[in-house]
């Protein structure tokens, strides 16, 4: 609840234009190279393109971010996009992923080592709309999973052959 009113109360300031950062439109980066420090892991991650843009109307802002990542299992793809309108009262985000192996992610952040068992190929999209009070009006999120292996270890007599899947929630 407390990040949606952060937003909301961010995106209403660069609509007033009471921020510095109100006239910026765009952020992007080209061929960088991020690295990652996490919990005393470290990894690099090429980042080939990643832009993020900034739309403050009068009564409407738009945010919409765009990456695409490099790592050890194949490229993959983030999208982004908040809408916060003052006419509706709502804050609407939407995240989709396309082509992440999570057992990639999972080599590079310990915590995460249970997505080391994913080993296929991963697109979802979801959704999420709140009011402007905080409070969640509507969710959803569909995940596709493409050919690959679901590998729960030892526990398991065998890894799981995945051909495809769909899970809609």
């Amino acid at each position: 609840r407390v990040p949606a009113l952060r937003v909301t109360t961010a995106s209403a300031r660069a609509r007033r234009r009471e921020d510095a950062t109100a006239s910026l439109s765009q952020i992007g980066l080209r061929n960088a190279t991020v690295d990652v420090d996490y919990s005393g892991s470290r990894s690099q991650w090429k980042v080939p393109e990643l832009s993020l843009d900034l739309n403050h109307g009068r009564r409407r802002s738009v945010i919409s971010a765009l990456a695409r990542i490099d790592s050890d299992r194949g490229p993959w793809a983030l999208s982004l996009l908040t809408e916060d309108s003052d006419r509706t009262g709502r804050l609407k985000l939407k995240a989709s992923v396309r082509d992440l192996v999570p057992s990639a992610i999972g080599r590079a952040m310990p915590e995460l080592a249970l997505l080391r068992a994913l080993d296929l190929p991963v697109a979802g999209n979801a959704s999420i709309e709140f009011r402007s009070s905080g409070e969640v009006h509507s969710a959803g999120i569909a995940i596709e999973l493409g050919r690959g292996i679901i590998d729960l270890g030892p526990s398991v007599t065998a890894p799981m052959l995945i051909d495809a899947g769909l899970l809609n929630l």
